[in-house]
């Protein structure tokens, strides 16, 4: 993270992460850098992430609701695929 990126609990094991100037793709390859991290050593450890962009015209709900809907249908692939 940068020294000007927001980081923020938003309970339990939810947290919310803003990084200005990045699109959804880079913030999606940089979090997956960060979940190879996590799988790596004595101690293995793994993070679901769900992604979204600001909209014109959309409220933090809204955008927190779509990073949800991401996060459900990737553990949702992730199941699939340990199949």
């Amino acid at each position: 993270m940068r020294p000007y990126d927001l980081l923020m609990r938003l309970g339990g094991d939810e947290f919310l992460c803003v990084l200005l100037g990045v699109d959804a793709d880079e913030a999606r390859r940089r979090f997956e850098r960060l979940g190879a991290e996590l799988r790596v050593g004595p101690t293995v450890r793994s993070v679901s992430i769900g992604l979204g962009e600001l909209r014109d015209g959309e409220g933090p709900q809204e955008l927190v609701n779509r990073a949800d809907q991401d996060l459900l249908a990737g553990r949702a692939r992730s199941r699939r695929d340990a199949r």
